[in-house]
């Protein structure tokens, strides 16, 4: 009797492992052993062998790094009802050939389309984006924290107050933008899929002839943000 392959672990925030199992089941008959992303420390890992980080950051990241371990992470996004039923926009980062190891998975939680999922660049990219989307998330509930204490007449002058908590955001978003390329200066990019063309209108310039990530780009553009300039009060 032939042995049953072994089970693919994959770390996902706890409120999205039902709704991420429920549709890889559906069309995915790889097994998966779906475990709960911790807030600190990692769970019980396999001493080797390929692990899936959905939604994890780049802190999420480095705590499961070690050479026995192939991290391939994976960024999704979108409403998780209408995800269930139509797929989460995707990213993934890793090398081509883990990736395409996992692309049975990935291709199960996107969109039923070609090449619905995007690869962002080497390991660290797709976590590198979603810690951008957490402080993005920390962002938009300070802001709404703001306004529900301040008077409505208050709302267009304050500048200030915008202006400290986008600088904090922006702050935070740099500093990642640097630990992400620090980890992926010596990687070679080589796309699993054609980067798509339409991306080339949000990044500007004449191209290299090697593609450069998604991910990277991305970084180089927070990078190149100048603070701005302290309110007048």
């Amino acid at each position: 009797m032939p042995k049953a392959a072994p089970s693919i672990p994959v770390l996902a925030p706890p409120t999205l492992i039902d709704a991420l199992a429920a549709r890889a089941s559906e069309r995915d008959p790889a097994p998966y052993h779906w475990l709960p992303l911790p807030p600190d420390g990692a769970p019980p890992l396999p001493a080797r062998g390929r692990v899936v980080l959905v939604n994890g950051t780049l802190d999420d990241l480095q705590r499961l790094l070690r050479p026995e371990l192939t991290i391939v992470d994976v960024v999704v996004h979108g409403d998780t009802t209408q995800a269930q039923r139509f797929g989460w926009m995707i990213g993934a980062g890793g090398s081509a050939r883990s990736l395409a190891e996992t692309a049975p998975l990935l291709d199960a939680l996107a969109p039923p389309a070609r090449q619905a999922w995007l690869h962002l660049g080497s390991g660290g990219s797709a976590a590198f984006v979603a810690s951008l989307l957490q402080q993005w998330q920390v962002q938009t509930l300070a802001i709404l924290g703001w306004l529900g204490g301040t008077p409505r007449a208050q709302w267009a002058y304050d500048p200030a107050i915008w202006q400290q908590i986008t600088q904090t955001t922006l702050a935070q978003a740099q500093q990642d933008a640097l630990r992400y390329l620090g980890m992926t200066a010596e990687q070679p990019f080589e796309p699993v899929h054609p980067i798509p063309a339409s991306l080339q209108h949000y990044f500007p310039g004449k191209q290299p002839p090697a593609p450069i990530a998604p991910a990277t780009q991305l970084a180089q553009l927070l990078l190149s943000i100048p603070a701005l300039p302290a309110a007048v009060s």
